[in-house]
Order: structure tokens, then C-alpha cells, then sequence
């Protein structure tokens, strides 16, 4: 291309912002949708909190002994399944009214797996955000699998002390 050549971009950026201002709409719409599917688990979270909805009963039995549920783990050559929640998590939440309950999920869940919940409730008066810097960790508390773990040995990558 040569000097007197007029540069192809100007062309195609001025293509580009008419496609976007005509689809602009379209593109929010979009980003919104997004971030809404990503969000689900939390939003419900949030709507049975305040609405005092109660979770249907589920037949998972949770191992409360980590011992216990070691050991089973050890001798049935099964992986234990922990379910780290708290009250104040709304995705948490969200899994004890759509999850545990599901009839697939109570299945699969007892047919593979020794079962271990741990709750660390808030303390009466302290933000969710205190709870996590307590942990070291943000966001919602994990789930975990326990797989080929020594008696009462936890691995590091959980964070978890003192189960």
C-alpha cells in the first residue's frame, strides 16, 4: 500500500461501531442473561433465605464423626463426601433445597460415597465476611472429596483444620 492508498480500517471500525450501536440492546441483553445463569445458585440462595422456605426432606444419612466416616470410607473402598456449608451461604442454601433432596442425587450420592457434612455457623453478631478471612478463603465454603486420606490426616489444599 502506498501513501495516496486510504487504510482499510477506518472502514471496518466504523462497520463495527454501527453493527454495535444497532445491537446494542441485543449485546446488554446478552451480558445480563450471562451474568444471571452464572448468578442462579446465589439468587436462589437469597430467596429462600427470605422467604423462611423449608427444604424438603432428604434421605442422605450424614456421617457427623470424621473418624468414623474414615474408616467406612477405608472399608466399603469408598471416597467421603464433605459438604462444607453455612447458614448465612446462599448457594449453600440453594444445594440443601434443590440438591440433597433430588432423587438422582440421593442415589448416586449413596451408592458411591461415605457422607460427612461440616457446618461452621456464624457467630451470633459477625458478618459472613469475617467468617471468611476467618477461613482464609472468599466466597462460598467448598464441597470435597476425601479419597485415599490417612486416619484423621486432611489434605492442605482444603484449608481444613479441625473437622
Amino acid at each position: 500500500m502506498d501513501e495516496t492508498t486510504p487504510h482499510p480500517a477506518p472502514g471496518r471500525l466504523a462497520a463495527a461501531r454501527a453493527w454495535a450501536e444497532r445491537y446494542e440492546g441485543w449485546l446488554w441483553a446478552a451480558v445480563i442473561a450471562v451474568v444471571l445463569v452464572i448468578q442462579w445458585p446465589m439468587i436462589k440462595g437469597y430467596y429462600y433465605r427470605a422467604t423462611n422456605a423449608t427444604p424438603r426432606e432428604s434421605s442422605i444419612v450424614w456421617q457427623t464423626d470424621l473418624d468414623a466416616a474414615l474408616l467406612e470410607a477405608r472399608q466399603t473402598d469408598r471416597k467421603v463426601l464433605v459438604d462444607f456449608m453455612a447458614d448465612w451461604c446462599p448457594p449453600c442454601i440453594a444445594m440443601k433445597h434443590d440438591v440433597w433432596p433430588d432423587p438422582g442425587v440421593e442415589r448416586a450420592v449413596a451408592a458411591g460415597y461415605v457422607r460427612r457434612p461440616h457446618r461452621r455457623p456464624l457467630q451470633r453478631g459477625r458478618h459472613p465476611d469475617g467468617a471468611r478471612a476467618q477461613r482464609g478463603r472468599g466466597g462460598a465454603p467448598p464441597g470435597g472429596l476425601l479419597h485415599g486420606v490417612a486416619h484423621g490426616a486432611l489434605p492442605d489444599e482444603l484449608g481444613v483444620r479441625g473437622l
